[in-house]
Parts: structure tokens; C-alpha cells; sequence
């Protein structure tokens, strides 16, 4: 049997340079290979090392390698032998991804047409690889919004599985800033757009991490909520005023009844706070007082002074012994 099935390999590898007019030569050719159904059921769903120690049967080498007439052919002829449901290992974002099918295998190439002829012969569109990913959580992380709308639409898949991180397509579409597929995606009933992940992290705080303005903007306008905290105890307001980004936080501070008095004067001080710090990158004395002094004043315009202040840390001589700021005149008169 093995030297059957290496015989197959070596005639379907043949004909890869081949015209669609061999195709019944090489069909004839499988035929003769095997002489039995059993045979060929094991020589199709056999697991072969193929280039760059991917491991692959033969229908998803014919997927690799774009042939997409090859792959009617044998799905045409011999689709009873064939278990579209076969996994391998493939090379995706650089390294080999374990648990994957041919279909997985299209969508990773991107092959629109591939991945519309494996559905239409029965691929089961929820299959996942070992790290729980869907052809949707793929075809999600490549923006590839016409294979993620024919998978939602023609083939129904699931658009709120998560993977073995618990993330979402919208999730991973916001990750990796694909907007328009973002678009899509919120559209959708029954998405939930404020799905957090094992680490705590709604698709909000992935937009903030990236620093990626209109996805934050986008997101907002789906009502998506600012107060959920990441396994940091992290909202994405705070981790936008962290990490200095003064246009994420001047938007959603401009947003009416977003956030409360209290908090937008916590997030005003921790961004001022945060531009103050030297060992950043973004260290700016005239940014930290800016946000610093914004925040006095709402906090003397609300009523929300801060009086007898017990300091968590003595004043220190680098500082003048100066305590913590209390008025507005105080503030003033480090300047």
C-alpha cells in the first residue's frame, strides 16, 4: 500500500505543470494506480511530507498549489474517497499550523473560488485547527471580507465561535485593523461587541493598542463600553491616557455621559501623569501639565477638591519637598 500511495504522489506531483486537457489522462492513471476503492481511499487520505515539511494529502497539495481545475477533477471523480475533513500542517504567519484541511488550507491562500468549490462539496465551514481557529477566525485575521461574507452568508458559519484564546472574529479583525471587514462583522446580528478574550481584552482595547483612531471610533459608535477592564485591571480609556494617546482619549472624553465626572478627571491626570514620565518616549513636561491642569479644573469646577491629603510618599528634596497639587493657584506656581 505504501508503495501505491507513494506512486499516486509521484503522478498527481507530475501533473501539476500540466494542462486542464491531461486531466483525464491522469484520471485514468489514478484508476490504474489503484485498482480498488480501498486503495484509493487510503492513497487520498493519506497524510504526505510535502514541501517544507508541510504535511498534506494529495487534495491539499492541489489546493496549495492553486490548482483549482485539478481539485474539480478529483473531487468530481472521486469524491466519495475522498474525507474533506483530513488534516495536516501547513506554513501560515511563518511558521507550520497544525490541524488544518484543504478548506483551511484555501482560505489561507487567500483563494476565493478554492474555498467556494470545497464548500459547495460538503467542507465543513466550523472545522478548526489545534489552535481552535476557524476558516472564518482566519479568513478574519486576513481581512479577507469576501471569503468571511461567503463563509457568514452562503456557508453559515458560526461568527461567534471563539478560539482557544476565546477570541472572536471581531476581535481579531479589530487586532489586526481591518476596518472595512469591521464594518461587515458589526452589522451582523447577535455580534457582541464588547466580547472579552482570556486576557480580558475587548476589541476596544485591541483598537487602542494599536493606536488605530478609526477603529476606536468605529467600535463607540456600536456602543461598545469603555469601562470593561482588561486581566491588567485595564479599561481602554486608561490605557489609551497611559500610553499618551491624546487624540483616543479626547475622543471618547468628548462623547456626553460616556464616563462620569471622577473618572474623566482619573483619565486626565493619569494621561498627564503618564507624558511626565522619563524613561518614555513621549516624555513632555508641557503635555503633562496641559492634561494635568485640565484636570484641576474640572476638579475645582465639580467640587471634587482633593483636601487633607495624606501623601503615599513623603515630598523629597529633587522635588522641593513640594506636596501633591490641591488648587489650581497651587499648580500655577511650579510653572
Amino acid at each position: 500500500m505504501a508503495e501505491t500511495r507513494n506512486g499516486l504522489y509521484d503522478v498527481l506531483i507530475s501533473f501539476f505543470s500540466e494542462t486542464y486537457e491531461s486531466l483525464a489522462a491522469l484520471e485514468r492513471l489514478l484508476w490504474k494506480l489503484c485498482s480498488t476503492d480501498n486503495e484509493l481511499n487510503s492513497c487520498f487520505n493519506h497524510v504526505y511530507n510535502y514541501k517544507h515539511n508541510q504535511m498534506c494529502t494529495i487534495l491539499m497539495i492541489a489546493v496549495l498549489e492553486g490548482r483549482i481545475n485539478l481539485v474539480k477533477m478529483l473531487l468530481s471523480k472521486f469524491r466519495k474517497l475522498i474525507n474533506l475533513e483530513t488534516k495536516g500542517a501547513i506554513i501560515f504567519n511563518s511558521g507550520l499550523t497544525d490541524g488544518v484541511t484543504a478548506l483551511l488550507t484555501a482560505v489561507v491562500l487567500r483563494n476565493f473560488d478554492m474555498v467556494k468549490l470545497l464548500i459547495e462539496n460538503g467542507a465543513e465551514v466550523n472545522t478548526v485547527n489545534n489552535y481552535g481557529a476557524t476558516p472564518l477566525h482566519v479568513a478574519s485575521s486576513l481581512g479577507r471580507a469576501d471569503i468571511v461574507k461567503y463563509l457568514i452568508e452562503e456557508a453559515q458559519g458560526d461568527i461567534s465561535r471563539v478560539n482557544k484564546g476565546n477570541v472572536t472574529c471581531l476581535n481579531i479583525a479589530g487586532h489586526c485593523g481591518h476596518l472595512e471587514l469591521m464594518k461587515y462583522l458589526l452589522q451582523q446580528p447577535n455580534i457582541d461587541v464588547n466580547h472579552q478574550s482570556h486576557n480580558g481584552y475587548t476589541t476596544l482595547h485591541w483598537a487602542v493598542e494599536r493606536n488605530n483612531i478609526e477603529i476606536i471610533k468605529l467600535l463607540l459608535s456600536y456602543n461598545a463600553r469603555i469601562d470593561i477592564k482588561n486581566a491588567k485591571n485595564m479599561t481602554s480609556l486608561e490605557m489609551a491616557a497611559e500610553s499618551t494617546d491624546e487624540e483616543a482619549v479626547n475622543y471618547m472624553l468628548s462623547i456626553e455621559d460616556l464616563i462620569g465626572v471622577k473618572e474623566k478627571i482619573e483619565v486626565l491626570e493619569l494621561l498627564g501623569a503618564s507624558f511626565a514620565c522619563r524613561n518614555k518616549e513621549t516624555y513632555n513636561l508641557e503635555k503633562a501639565y496641559e492634561y494635568i491642569m485640565q484636570a484641576m479644573k474640572l476638579r475645582t469646577s465639580s467640587g471634587n477638591l482633593k483636601t487633607n491629603l495624606t501623601p503615599l510618599v513623603q515630598p523629597i528634596a529633587a522635588y522641593n519637598y513640594r506636596p501633591e497639587c490641591v488648587s489650581i493657584a497651587e499648580l500655577e506656581s511650579i510653572c
